[in-house]
């Protein structure tokens, strides 16, 4: 169900932010622009993935039902997702061990 999808942006939404969403104030939906919100603690990830993450929770939150993804969608693009941070995860771990020695 496609509000499934909008509330599951909602909470993507407050992961990414830090920060309990107010619905009562129409503002949260004002700030669902892909490069403008993220909490500072996703400065190591890289800014692509970032990017990518934000950009689904601003489609899962459209105001216009059609165009939000369907959960298979978002599903696959996690799963996407998933493995680039796995990969990237693995060479910035051998980069600080690289370092190390």
């Amino acid at each position: 169900m496609k509000s499934d999808v909008y509330i599951f942006g909602l909470l993507l939404m407050e992961l990414i932010t830090k920060t309990k969403l107010d619905l009562s104030h129409p503002s949260v939906l004002n700030i669902c622009k892909p490069d403008s919100f993220v909490h500072k603690c996703f400065e190591d990830v890289d800014d692509q993935t970032t990017f990518d993450i934000t950009e689904l929770t601003c489609r899962c939150m459209s105001l216009d039902p059609g165009e939000r993804p369907t959960m298979k969608m978002v599903f696959v693009d996690l799963e996407k997702l998933r493995t680039r941070v796995k990969v990237w995860g693995k060479r910035k771990r051998n980069e600080n061990e690289s370092t190390i020695d």
